[in-house]
């Protein structure tokens, strides 16, 4: 992760969110994601940040294309289970949790807390 994203990144880490923070962080997103659609650490950035304002369902289209960047990653499979059941939105959690199950690979470290995930602020 370069540029605007490691910005981005840096200023979520800095503490609470004011709004004149949050819009920084929300541009330097969009400015990464127009570089890389696809960048892995950009859009767990995103979704680290839309779970911070609790504005779940934008964090869910985040951790879904995370999905799509690495289908077999087991542990971000299992955090987005978890931002869609904070979401309300249990149908599509229950398949995340049911594709989850019956993954042969992924992040070892993440396959015990499958039915107990916590967020995590440093993933």
């Amino acid at each position: 992760m370069v540029g605007k994203a490691a910005e981005a990144a840096d200023l979520l880490s800095q503490g609470p969110i004011t709004e004149a923070k949050a819009q920084r962080i929300r541009d330097d997103i969009q400015k990464a994601l127009d570089v890389n659609p696809r960048d892995a650490g950009t859009l767990l950035t995103a979704a680290a940040f839309y779970e911070q304002l609790k504005d779940y369902t934008t964090a869910a289209k985040f951790r879904s294309s995370m999905i799509e960047v690495r289908p077999l990653d087991g542990c971000w499979l299992c955090r987005s289970r978890h931002v869609l059941l904070l979401g309300g939105d249990f149908n599509k959690a229950e398949s995340a949790l049911n594709h989850t199950a019956g993954l042969k690979a992924g992040t070892p470290e993440c396959q015990p807390r499958i039915c107990t995930d916590t967020p995590r602020t440093n993933d």
